[in-house]
This record gives C-alpha cells, sequence and structure tokens, in this order.
C-alpha cells in the first residue's frame, strides 16, 4: 500500500509502500494479549477503532499472519522503499521468533532490490537478528527521555547499514546525548 509517512520515500521522491505482516495490531511495549499495554497515541490503534480495514481481526487491531504480504515486493519491479509493519510493532514480546526473523532476515534477502525500513519501540529484540541485510534499515521510537536513552543503547548494539532514531510522538524534551556522553 502507498503511504503518506514523509521519511519513506523511494529514491525518486514518489511515497513509498508499507506491507503488514502481522495485520493491523498491537499489544504495545511489554504488553501481552492477556495484558494490553496500548499507547494511548497510537495512529494504528485509531484507524482500527475507525474499521478501515477488510479484515475483522485488523480491525480488532490483534495482531495474526498475513503471509500475502511477504509477496506484494515481488509485484514491485521498481526499487521500493518498503516500511515493515507500519500498523504494529514487529518486534513485540508476543511475535514469535520464527515471524520476527522471516521479517527481519529472510523478507529483505528474498527482494535485495528493494530496502526494508523497520522501526519498533522493543529495541531489545534487534540485535537478536544481526547481522541485518544490507538493504534493511533499522530504527527505534521513542517518546521521552528514559525511553531515549535506553533505545538508543540498545540500538548501538545492532549490525545494520542504516540504524535511525524515531521520536514519535515526542511528548517531552529529549536530549539525544544526555546519559551517552557522561
Amino acid at each position: 500500500m502507498t503511504t503518506k509517512i514523509e521519511w519513506c520515500i523511494n529514491e525518486d521522491g514518489t511515497p513509498g509502500e508499507t506491507i503488514n505482516p502481522l495485520g493491523w495490531g498491537c499489544y504495545g511495549p511489554g504488553g501481552t494479549p492477556e495484558r494490553p499495554n496500548r499507547c494511548s497515541y497510537c495512529y494504528a490503534w485509531r484507524m482500527a477503532k475507525r474499521r478501515l480495514n477488510k479484515c475483522a481481526r485488523c480491525n480488532e487491531f490483534v495482531p495474526h499472519w498475513h503471509p500475502e504480504a511477504f509477496t506484494a515486493p515481488r509485484l514491485w519491479r521498481t526499487s521500493r522503499c518498503i516500511f515493515v509493519q507500519s500498523m504494529g510493532d514487529a518486534f513485540g514480546a508476543w511475535v514469535p521468533q520464527w515471524q520476527q526473523r522471516d521479517m527481519a532476515l529472510d523478507l529483505p534477502r528474498m527482494y535485495p532490490h528493494h530496502t526494508f525500513i523497520f522501526l519498533t519501540k522493543e529495541s531489545q529484540n534487534l540485535a537478536l537478528w544481526n547481522p541485518w541485510p544490507d538493504n534493511a534499515w533499522v530504527g527505534v521510537t521513542a517518546t521521552n527521555q528514559r525511553q531515549t536513552n535506553a533505545r538508543i543503547i540498545a540500538l548501538g548494539a545492532v549490525q545494520a547499514r542504516v540504524r535511525f532514531l524515531s521520536f514519535e510522538p515526542l511528548l517531552e524534551a529529549c536530549d539525544v546525548f544526555s546519559d551517552l556522553l557522561a
């Protein structure tokens, strides 16, 4: 699906794509199916509540496997920038490791002419997939100083050609270098 996310753009400046192998769904940082910890500001959860997807499980915001997402990049002949799991978190504790591996390693290797962007709040799970394929960009998201400190340290352990930090939404002023240079 073509995206309006401004940082997911193709080399020619056109909008990139999103795929959601886990459908629309997330239990939030540290959340579980029994005890969800959804972020109150989550845009994906709000979209699911509006019933914008044809899939009933997506509209319930319950993570579930959509294997057809893996074939979509095959149809795109020109190189694309593809945000993987824009409507959830691909590296949540509820995601089995085989599914994390399929997304993190197998998907970029299957389509080396595309760039795959991964973004998570569960930064502790990223180093499991070192080294990442060269066409995988790996990022962590933070909303406050405490998260920034922890997640940037975890990101430092990731072996990826491109690593990045995303503030979404930025709920308080954050100093990226505060505790890291002390």
